[in-house]
């Protein structure tokens, strides 16, 4: 699934993100969230979905994060959506010349002490899952400015949601081979410990892959 487990003007899932203890257990709206592309071939996600397509606003040309470069490997190239607690950027680790999605909490909320450990958190969270069908948290770390932020993978496809408005109903087999998949990445979530709150079609992400629906 690469499942929510990747925003004006639909605001970010990284928004309603809610991560909470319950003993050994967390529960999290969202493993990480989405955000809008500024462009209709960039839908980033962060675990696991990321959405709408067609046109977006640009982003603004004076963003100060565009062409900077954090823990000396991952550069800047531009902003693909933003929401109330911060920003996801399209980055390349310059040394394997491979592209990321970059999670930045705003820095309105560098002083929120409890706000950037609940970030982490479910930075760590998804990144102890291993399954084909979460998405991959591959660093976190701070910005020279005291914000916080995590690398994921860049994912290009749709949301569920996108694809049930343009296709649906689907056919039985195909809803069931998209079902077992998210179910799939639910089970591993759960061996984890780690309860998903908010499963839904648009929180579900459909990469492109020629001839069959991979989540």
């Amino acid at each position: 699934m690469r499942a929510c487990a990747r925003v004006p003007p639909r605001a970010t899932a990284y928004d309603r993100c809610d991560t909470r203890s319950r003993g050994n257990d967390t529960t999290m709206t969202e493993f990480a969230g989405k955000t809008v592309p500024s462009d209709a071939t960039a839908h980033t996600v962060g675990v696991g979905v990321t959405a709408p397509y067609g046109p977006a606003p640009a982003p603004p040309d004076d963003d100060p994060r565009i062409g900077a470069v954090l823990k000396d490997c991952y550069r800047i190239e531009r902003r693909l959506g933003a929401g109330g607690m911060g920003a996801v950027y399209l980055a390349e680790h310059t040394a394997l010349k491979k592209r990321v999605a970059i999670k930045i909490l705003s820095s309105e909320f560098t002083g929120r002490t409890e706000l950037k450990e609940r970030f982490l958190r479910e930075a760590r969270a998804a990144a102890a899952i291993t399954d084909d069908h979460v998405i991959e948290i591959h660093d976190f770390g701070e910005t020279p400015d005291g914000a916080a932020f995590f690398v994921m993978e860049y994912l290009q496809g749709e949301d569920l949601a996108d694809l049930l408005a343009r296709e649906g109903p689907l056919p039985w087999p195909r809803a069931r081979d998209i079902a077992l998949q998210i179910c799939g990445a639910l089970q591993a979530a759960h061996a984890r410990g780690i309860v998903h709150r908010d499963m839904k079609p648009a929180n579900c992400f459909r990469l492109d892959r020629p001839g069959r629906d991979v989540i």
